[in-house]
């Protein structure tokens, strides 16, 4: 399987610093990142890792382009790949930020032994901090996230370290400069994981229905 791709270069101008301190950390992580110039060299990269092997994918237009040719299955308990993209990413942390609805399973990241994820470059941010705020400021609000930060690792029973104890023992990023607009002129126009939109202000939001009985007391027994 590769690591980089020797297209390191090509990430692009803005993001190059990012991308560059993102496959640092990754890797210091235990994790493999591919850095890469456009969906060409990252459908090479994804189906190398890919061959011969099962794959679940989310259902999103970003991974689209790389799924041609690719054994592609349903069930993720028979599945030996993940493949799934990111809301955004922390550089310095090498955090995917990974948002959940009907399209982008928990299970796609989480079951499967290897987990691969394609990021476009402009959803790289510096910190951990900024990862959050993406994160909180998706509408609609989806029905859970998580953080991943390289393959799962435990010290916890004996303090022995411990890889894949609770999810992929193998994280590989594909972080590439292109993707999204590559993906809108040769595929649909891309939507952003989770369908939403970044919040600017204060969002007023019913509260539930009250229980019978009087306002502020609880209901009666």
């Amino acid at each position: 399987m590769s690591t980089d791709t020797g297209q390191d270069a090509a990430v692009g101008a803005p993001a190059q610093g990012l991308a560059d301190t993102f496959a640092d950390a990754l890797r210091a992580r235990g994790g493999t990142p591919h850095l890469v110039a456009d969906l060409k060299a990252a459908r090479d990269v994804v189906a190398e890792l890919c061959a011969g092997l099962r794959v679940i994918s989310d259902d999103d237009p970003v991974l689209t382009p790389v799924l041609e040719g690719l054994v592609t299955v349903t069930d993720p308990w028979v599945a030996d790949i993940g493949l799934t993209t990111a809301v955004v990413a922390a550089a310095e942390t090498s955090t995917l930020g990974l948002a959940f609805d009907a399209a982008h399973r928990r299970r796609t990241a989480l079951v499967p032994p290897v987990h691969i994820a394609l990021v476009p470059a402009d959803r790289l941010v510096g910190g951990y901090a900024q990862t959050l705020g993406a994160l909180g400021a998706l509408r609609p609000v989806p029905s859970g996230i998580r953080l991943v930060s390289g393959p799962s690792s435990s010290g916890d029973i004996e303090q022995v370290h411990i890889r894949g104890m609770h999810g992929p023992v193998q994280v590989h990023v594909v972080v590439v400069a292109t993707a999204g607009r590559d993906t809108a002129e040769e595929h649909a126009e891309p939507v952003q994981q989770g369908c939403t939109e970044p919040v600017t202000e204060p969002v007023a939001e019913a509260a539930p229905d009250a229980a019978p009985g009087v306002p502020g007391e609880p209901p009666a027994r």
